[in-house]
């Protein structure tokens, strides 16, 4: 057999459309999507990769702008500039370039970033909400190659996945994603003592190293969706460059079902889900649920709002009723019907209680709830964005 490529190209216009129309959207309403990016000093490419991001963004509707800092810059001053970010109403993402000058503490740096205007997903709240099943932002190359597993239309509930590579920013967030997904994750490292063993057994294997041909044929079994993040230059024997994966792409292909390519696969959906993430972020700020099903991380709490307590009992009940049988239901379907069981002729309707509205958050909020208590019991399912079924 011979993988199917997943067009990571192609994958990444799709997400580009989508971000363009909410981008155009927000504007209609007189909101701005504005991406702060900060470079210190003058690092290998730097300047050169944050014009290709000004011109992503640009191409979206996004607006983006470039702080230079010299390399001198202290941690206090470069702290003061991204306080005066988090401040600014005006700013709605945030991102800090790497490598960042010796003598600055990048992980400190980016925990200084406002946790809705991180665009990187890299603030310790952002992964603790990905932890609590709240992902609010994530990072990019982990939701990238999350993207790419979803494309093959594999189920990842209950699959075996393997995990190689345990950075903060690849590794550890996509085995923290795929267990969101109800997948069986394990994470390999430079410790693991036989990799193969973990590998060949696995249904999806991610690899996110930095090491050319680490995987080869004899790591995977037959039928299996293999996602290569690694990006590595090496020296063809005629001397040219080229660039690679982690993966021996021609031997692994011939026992994939599915793989990305190197280049062409999970780096073109990165730079998409930058773009996504802007979206969120201005999202964030502005106060918009752009994710019309995924659970948001903050509730408004009403103090009087029964739903709240039924969220596992009679809530749960009604949506294995109304989700019963073949044909599955929108976010929107399943708040009218809600609302007609739970809405506000049950709740003091003498006083018009606002938190009583399809289009009040905590309401959404609690269904939501709901919904993912029972995908995690193994009751529900959803099968798309915004689109669920009974199992």
């Amino acid at each position: 057999m011979s993988a199917k490529l997943i067009d990571g190209n192609a994958l990444a216009a799709r997400v580009k459309e989508n971000v363009q129309q909410h981008v155009a959207a927000l504007a209609r309403q007189g909101k701005r999507v504005h991406l702060t990016a900060i470079l210190v000093g003058s690092p290998a490419g730097g300047e050169l990769y944050a014009k290709r991001q000004a011109e992503a963004c640009r191409a979206v509707g996004i607006e983006y702008e470039l702080k230079n800092l010299p390399e001198t810059c202290t941690a206090q001053q470069l702290t003061d500039v991204i306080h005066q970010l988090n401040e600014d109403q005006n700013v709605t993402g945030i991102m800090l370039h790497l490598p960042l000058p010796r003598h600055l503490d990048e992980t400190e740096m980016q925990y200084e970033i406002n946790p809705r205007k991180d665009v990187e997903g890299i603030n310790p709240a952002n992964i603790g909400h990905v932890v609590y099943r709240h992902t609010l932002i994530a990072p990019c190359t982990a939701l990238a190659a999350i993207e790419c597993i979803k494309s093959t239309g594999i189920a990842m509930r209950g699959a075996d996945a393997v995990v190689v590579g345990a950075s903060a920013i690849a590794g550890k967030p996509i085995s923290l994603l795929l267990t969101e997904e109800l997948a069986t994750v394990t994470l390999c490292h430079i410790a693991t003592k036989d990799l193969r063993e973990h590998t060949r057994r696995a249904d999806i294997v991610v690899v996110a190293v930095g090491k050319p041909n680490l995987i080869t044929a004899e790591h995977i079994r037959e039928g299996a969706v293999v996602i290569d993040v690694g990006i590595n230059r090496i020296t063809l024997p005629d001397g040219t460059k080229k660039t690679v994966g982690d993966v021996d792409f021609e031997g692994v292909r011939q026992k994939a079902s599915y793989i990305t390519p190197v280049p062409g696969g999970v780096g073109p959906m990165t730079v998409a889900m930058l773009l996504e993430n802007s979206r969120r972020c201005a999202g964030l700020v502005w106060g918009i649920d752009f994710q019309d099903d995924t659970v948001p991380p903050t509730t408004q709490a009403c103090p009087v709002l029964p739903i709240t307590y039924l969220r596992r009992t009679e809530l749960r009940d009604f949506l294995r009723e109304i989700l019963r049988g073949d044909k599955p239901k929108t976010i929107a379907e399943i708040y009218q019907q809600v609302l007609g069981k739970f809405g506000a002729d049950q709740c003091r309707p003498e006083e018009q209680c606002p938190y009583y509205s399809s289009a009040h958050p905590e309401f959404q909020h609690v269904v939501r709830l709901a919904l993912w208590d029972g995908q995690r019991a193994g009751e529900f399912s959803r099968v798309a964005s915004g689109v669920w079924k009974k199992i």
